[in-house]
């Protein structure tokens, strides 16, 4: 109708020089006189286009003298926060598990043993050994000694045996025993080399106290007795 009522102005705002003019926005102003208070007006603001639109914002605009100014603008109360329901962790599941066989040891295999080469046997060492008796005659017949008689076994001489290997003489003592007998062990000496022809044996010493104490030519004990093979192993 063209006049202000009570309830409701339509005013124009300009937001950069705060005066009214044809080319602002239409603003609903609400008093309860019907005249332009200086407590509290409720303008929509375009924050882009200048246009009233559903995304303006209301902003209230608190005046001194009653005209509208753009000096102070209060923003209006924040959004109401919307509501985000509450976050619980679930940990992942565990990955499945890989199925591993058994172990089970099984030893190796024992070497295999080869049956040793038998070595060529190496010739065991010959022994050359001379025996004999020695006896003591009570009657010694010196002219004749085949005819001497009453002898007896004399334990306790002294045999030696000496023997001639090349250049080098050889020689081997030993004791007789109380059947008479003596064995004695010629070492060093090469028998296969030289054999037994070379050795002699004859009395070296009577037993200590013996009143046989007298070596005789009978068999050339006093001088060396040849020596002949009695027995011997394969060699």
């Amino acid at each position: 109708s063209g006049e202000i009522s009570s309830s409701t102005i339509l005013l124009s705002l300009s937001t950069s020089s705060g005066e009214v003019s044809s080319s602002s926005l239409l603003l609903p102003l609400t008093t309860s006189t019907g005249k332009v208070s200086s407590t509290t007006i409720l303008l929509p603001f375009s924050s882009s286009s200048g246009e009233i639109s559903s995304s303006s914002l209301l902003l209230q605009l608190p005046t001194t003298t009653g005209k509208i100014s753009t000096t102070t603008i209060l923003s209006p109360p924040p959004p109401p926060k919307t509501y985000s329901p509450p976050y619980y962790y679930s940990s992942p599941p565990p990955p499945p598990k890989s199925y591993s066989p058994p172990y089970y040891y099984t030893s190796p295999p024992p070497p295999v043993s080869y049956p040793h080469p038998h070595p060529h046997p190496h010739p065991k060492p010959l022994v050359f050994k001379v025996v004999g008796k020695v006896y003591c005659y009570r009657c010694y017949d010196w002219t004749n000694p085949k005819k001497s008689h009453d002898k007896k076994h004399l334990k306790g001489a002294v045999v030696e045996v000496t023997c001639k290997a090349g250049d080098k003489t050889v020689k081997a003592y030993g004791k007789t025993k109380i059947n008479g007998k003596y064995a004695i062990t010629v070492e060093g000496y090469n028998y296969r080399k030289y054999g037994g022809e070379v050795c002699t044996a004859k009395l070296h010493a009577p037993p200590k106290g013996s009143p046989c104490n007298i070596p005789t030519s009978y068999h050339m004990g006093n001088k060396g007795a040849r020596l002949h093979v009695k027995s011997k192993t394969k060699y």
